[in-house]
């Protein structure tokens, strides 16, 4: 026969009720705490867990009604609601941060009671995934002050080094012109310079560029 934590509470109640002396009911219950830690060392391991686990939920429960009880309502903006885990998220990260690299500055107790706060209000924020209406914020323009505008006025502007000029890869009609036009006149050695200097004279300047003068 199996001996059970009922079977165990049971004779804690016969120890109590006077039937026995006070050095026979102090043997009878170490022998129950012999019993109950015996119980507990032959549970399987995914029952203890599973204790561990049931524990903890109700932890997170208790925090979430201590949380309700403070604050009844819950932002309906899924962002607003994101917002108030994130910052509970940010005290935990500062406590295990500093329990990291400043020990002296919290504990493990501070952390776990950060991570059970974080935990509520995870919970709290999943619990209304189905009350949260996702509608974009109203948008409003920006100025600009005068000295950054000043900067960004001209962003694509490209700045030409002195003594050079930015042409097309193809000459333009003006500059083929003006380049057939100065080797007509001058057959002579200095031919090609006057011709690649009228066309340089005919070729625009593109957009958005500031040739040095």
């Amino acid at each position: 026969m199996t001996m059970t934590a009922r079977d165990v509470e049971l004779i804690r109640a016969c120890l109590d009720d006077g039937t026995y002396t006070a050095q026979e009911r102090k043997d009878f219950g170490a022998l129950c705490d012999l019993a109950i830690l015996a119980l507990r060392d032959s549970l399987p391991q995914e029952s203890v867990q599973n204790d561990k686990q049931r524990a903890q939920s109700s932890e997170v429960d208790a925090e979430v009604a201590r949380a309700v009880a403070k604050f009844p309502t819950w932002p309906t903006d899924p962002l607003h609601a994101l917002a108030v885990l994130g910052e509970e998220f940010g005290e935990l990260t500062k406590a295990m941060l500093q329990f990291t690299y400043e020990p002296h500055k919290t504990s493990r107790e501070e952390i776990r009671t950060e991570a059970l706060q974080t935990a509520a209000m995870a919970l709290r924020l999943f619990k209304s995934l189905d009350r949260y209406e996702y509608l974009p914020s109203q948008q409003h323009p920006q100025p600009v002050s005068q000295s950054v505008r000043s900067e960004t006025a001209k962003p694509d502007t490209a700045k030409v080094p002195e003594g050079w000029k930015l042409v097309p890869v193809e000459p333009t009609d003006a500059m083929v012109a003006g380049g057939y036009r100065a080797y007509a006149s001058r057959l002579s050695y200095d031919m090609a310079r006057t011709t690649y200097r009228a066309m340089l004279a005919a070729a625009p300047s593109p957009s958005g560029v500031e040739e040095s003068k």
